[in-house]
């Protein structure tokens, strides 16, 4: 194994280098594999993450899922370790980024540990990096979070049809009203009722079809329309006309 020429390499350094490879052999590691590594450029925290963003991008549904990564990693994360190679990256590091915001904002904090741990996942993949993630032993320097969370109050099935009856009185537009008794005859999310196109809707079989571009689940999904769901949309249909009319 060359350990350098000559004119660049004293015998002193060569003595010292011979020693410290024969010392990584003996406990079972590869000089050879060492020497190769020490003259890999490792990239740091920051050009691993882009690195990352741009594995993950094409199984992503949109490009607003990188812009969140990059953002949060931009403001919280770069500026404490962001410089720092990827392979010197610690469990002090993660935690140093994590502390302020652990308590002050939990959901953004949660994330943010998680993209930290992708990271450092790629690097380890790349061959970057050996060893354990450093996120995994982070929580035990962390205080308890205690942000309740939990789902919104739901209605007793029971008293559905008197709240829908009741919509009449409320102090909103026809369409907010129309869209909301739709809502709960179809059971669909508001984001998909908000944004229904009239092309989705086939009133000769009773079907609303939304594209997999607007599913969570990113598939197609078929509606069927209950004749007041169809009554719904017709009247929605010509109050929209009306409006146009009016303008």
């Amino acid at each position: 194994m060359g350990l350098g020429g000559l004119r660049l390499v004293s015998l002193a350094e060569a003595r010292l280098k011979a020693q410290e490879y024969r010392r990584l052999a003996r406990e079972g590691g590869n000089p050879f594999e060492a020497k190769r590594k020490a003259r890999a450029v490792v990239p740091n925290f920051s050009e691993a993450a882009r690195s990352t963003i741009d594995q993950h991008r094409a199984g992503w549904k949109n490009e607003k899922h990188a812009s969140a990564w990059i953002n949060t990693l931009t403001t919280y994360v770069f500026p404490v370790m962001g410089e720092k190679r990827v392979d010197q990256v610690e469990t002090s590091d993660v935690l140093r980024a994590l502390s302020p915001i652990w308590l002050s904002k939990p959901q953004t904090a949660r994330r943010i540990r998680r993209r930290i741990a992708t990271v450092l996942d790629w690097a380890k993949a790349a061959g970057y990096r050996t060893g354990d993630n450093p996120v995994e032993g982070v929580g035990k320097g962390l205080p308890r979070q205690n942000e309740k969370r939990g789902h919104f109050a739901a209605i007793p099935y029971v008293e559905v049809p008197e709240f829908v009856r009741n919509l009449s009185d409320v102090p909103t537009g026809v369409l907010a009203r129309l869209a909301f008794e739709f809502l709960i005859l179809t059971a669909a999310r508001t984001n998909e009722v908000l944004k229904a196109e009239w092309t989705e809707v086939d009133f000769d079989k009773a079907v609303w079809t939304i594209p997999a571009d607007r599913m969570k689940a990113g598939r197609e999904h078929r509606v069927p329309l209950a004749p007041r769901a169809l009554t719904l949309l017709r009247e929605a249909h010509q109050t929209g006309d009306v409006g146009r009319t009016q303008r």
